[in-house]
């Protein structure tokens, strides 16, 4: 079978690269009794990392690596804390180990779901929040652009759901989710 000239090159290469995600992130609560005293928003944040793309066909391949999260949660000022109305915010920070399917289709556009495992980096000192250690869950759309002969570039819209299945026992189902543009740069090299 003759492959077209976009995948011709991938099959003998495997990709390791750098991703950088500017983020929005999200609470969404599980239980909505939560809401009632406290109001989470996400703020702005990014996730830098490493990813490693192995290249099983033509059209299947396995991305894992190594993300670092930076992630803002802000607790509105409609909240009474400490008998005075205030508003808080405050800096997450996450490590994930993703591993993901991604689906090859023509002109180099592709569609990636997949699993991560989550570890935070520090407690909640300020809000009272779920931590999101725990498995959560990974999707993307994007396209590749061949820039040279082993140098690739990816662009995707990202949204990933921190903590799905919690490690530690919950108190208030709290899950945080963020969304961006997720940006890639990786090397091809021989298997």
């Amino acid at each position: 079978m003759c492959l077209p000239k976009a995948y011709s090159f991938d099959l003998n290469n495997n990709r390791l690269g750098i991703t950088f995600v500017p983020l929005v992130s999200k609470c969404y609560l599980f239980d909505n009794s939560f809401h009632e005293d406290y109001n989470f928003e996400g703020q702005s944040g990014y996730m830098l990392g490493f990813k490693y793309l192995r290249i099983i066909n033509d059209k299947i391949r396995i991305e894992t690596g190594l993300h670092y999260s930076e992630l803002y949660i802000y607790l509105g000022e409609d909240v009474k804390l400490d008998n005075f109305y205030q508003s808080r915010r405050e800096q997450r920070n996450i490590i994930s180990f993703p591993i993901a399917v991604e689906r090859g289709f023509k002109y180099d556009f592709f569609i990636t779901a997949g699993a991560q495992i989550d570890f935070e980096l520090n407690t909640w000192t300020k809000l009272k929040m779920d931590d999101q250690k725990g498995i959560g869950l990974l999707f993307s759309i994007g396209k590749t652009f061949h820039i040279s002969e082993n140098v690739y570039f990816s662009v995707a819209p990202n949204i990933k759901m921190h903590s799905v299945i919690p490690f530690d026992r919950e108190s208030n189902h709290q899950r945080l989710f963020d969304y961006g543009i997720k940006l890639d740069i990786t090397y091809g090299f021989l298997r």
